[in-house]
């Protein structure tokens, strides 16, 4: 055989090799299209997957054997669109462009919205601040938390009754979209005078007739889903596993873990809530129990939208009876004529497939007492029944301030300091020792995320030292520095630093 025919034989089995090796490549790229990595954080599982169709495209000189000298030109784009560090690109003799970032793909955007019926100060801390947090909450358990990993992005409403405009800006500056609304319906308009005066009644439940501003949930048609919370609830996990529920096809089986009752449901889903127990305080129907207006979840709809409407304009409430009168009997606790009980008799009696009751000390979660206080029963009717005060913090998804009193009244957590009307109110309802250990943890989360709020701002985060307390001698711990330490002739206390927005 000649020379020159040696070499090209020689040069026809390199290329063959080499396009062997191409070939080979674009099989395992076809290969790792279906592989998805998966991120855990949160208790959350969150799917990704590497897109690798742009490598495809590459030119074939990047693939050839590395012993044969690169293409510059190549090596040269590879190297400005890797996402790899400098220090590794410098190697020149890389000729593999890096894969893309993996990333989470956004699934939908969630309303989060509040309602505000008054407002006589709009730098009262209690509301600016809950919302201000509440919304940070909300954030960093949405997509846009770099190191989270919900798949659902978010946006925040704040429902304004006329009575409370001049809080419209500060809410607006603490991030919300804000909507003047009136009430859903006028109470001259009312067929059952009774009923009329009973919401007009302040005695009634909070707010009258202005709590069904939360009924302007059904209304934001451009979201799949709307969470109304109060302002003192935070979230403190991603409630992907409930919007997941929630979107799935009406007829897909669907497993809800912490569901109250049936944890498989067949049907479609358009609401979710808790049940206010302790404010029932019987022991019957856990269907009659009123709603726990603090959490709840609908999927828009203008036609159930205007059915509220009809049944309060119906007047189907009656005083001692409550919704439905004697026949259904919705009501008998505080707040029975508002949303509270309007929305338990609601999807009691007219559409009793749609919902799905949670569990209390997992979403909402007030770490109330679960027996009733006379006769020691489960107030959910069974025989044994979870306690919320036991429950630890890394399995709660959101926590309403209530029982525990407000974060920003910074209760104490000195045993000396019990005469402050936080620590009596925690003595009443058994929470104080070693069960109202889940409210203080409570707290420090809620002051945990406004600290990162703060950070955020780049506002420094202020120190203040308490030698009593142990073992670092820093309430920090407890309140990262936004309750200051008094002094006074009767007690020791701690005054609530409010939060400061920054200047731009």
């Amino acid at each position: 055989m000649s020379i020159i025919g040696s070499r090209l034989t020689r040069r026809r089995a390199a290329r063959f090799q080499s396009e062997q090796k191409y070939v080979l490549f674009l099989l395992m790229l076809a290969a790792l299209t279906f592989w998805r990595v998966k991120r855990i954080n949160y208790g959350t599982n969150i799917d990704a997957t590497i897109a690798t169709s742009d490598l495809f495209l590459l030119p074939m000189s990047l693939w050839k054997d590395t012993k044969a000298a690169p293409d510059k030109a190549a090596l040269q784009m590879a190297n400005e669109n890797s996402t790899v560090p400098s220090a590794t690109r410098a190697n020149k003799n890389i000729s593999i462009l890096a894969p893309p970032p993996i990333r989470a793909s956004k699934k939908a955007t969630i309303a989060y919205a509040i309602s505000v019926t008054d407002c006589k100060n709009p730098l009262d801390n209690r509301l600016v601040d809950g919302a201000a947090v509440l919304k940070h909450s909300i954030h960093l358990a949405s997509i846009r938390n770099p190191s989270g990993t919900s798949r659902y992005d978010y946006h925040t409403y704040a429902f304004v009754h006329p009575n409370a405009t001049q809080c419209s800006s500060i809410l607006e500056r603490a991030g919300y979209t804000v909507q003047m609304r009136d009430t859903p319906i006028d109470t001259d308009d009312i067929n059952n005078t009774a009923y009329a005066e009973r919401l007009n009644n302040p005695n009634s439940g909070c707010c009258g007739a202005r709590e069904f501003l939360k009924l302007y949930s059904y209304t934001l048609l451009e979201y799949p889903v709307v969470v109304h919370l109060d302002v003192d609830v935070v979230i403190l996990k991603p409630l992907d596993e409930l919007f997941d529920i929630m979107l799935q096809p009406a007829n897909a089986t669907k497993h809800v873990k912490d569901a109250m009752w049936n944890k498989t449901v067949a049907h479609s889903i358009d609401s979710m809530f808790t049940r206010d127990y302790p404010m029932s305080n019987s022991v019957g129907n856990p269907n009659k129990v009123g709603m726990q207006g603090g959490f709840w979840l609908v999927r828009p709809n203008l036609t159930i939208y205007d059915e509220y409407r009809q049944i309060i304009l119906r007047g189907d409430f009656v005083p001692g009876s409550g919704w439905g009168g004697a026949e259904y009997r919705y009501g008998g606790f505080y707040g029975a004529a508002q949303i509270q009980g309007i929305v338990p008799y609601f999807y009691g009696r007219f559409h009793p497939q749609t919902f799905v009751e949670l569990n209390r000390c997992v979403y909402n979660q007030m770490v109330d007492i679960p027996y009733h206080e006379k006769y020691g029963k489960c107030l959910t009717g069974e025989e044994i029944c979870q306690d919320c005060r036991e429950a630890n913090v890394e399995d709660i998804y959101s926590a309403h301030f209530t029982l525990c009193g407000k974060p920003w009244t910074c209760p104490s957590i000195e045993q000396h300091s019990n005469k402050s009307e936080s620590y009596k109110w925690m003595e009443k309802v058994s929470l104080v020792g070693k069960k109202g250990e889940l409210c203080i943890r409570l707290h420090r989360e809620w002051h945990r995320i406004r600290h990162n709020l703060e950070v955020s701002w780049g506002i420094k985060e202020p120190i203040v030292q308490d030698p009593s307390l142990q073992p670092n001698g820093s309430i920090s711990e407890y309140f990262y520095g936004h309750c200051k330490r008094t002094q006074t002739l009767l007690e020791l206390d701690y005054n609530y630093v409010p939060l400061r927005f920054p200047d731009h």
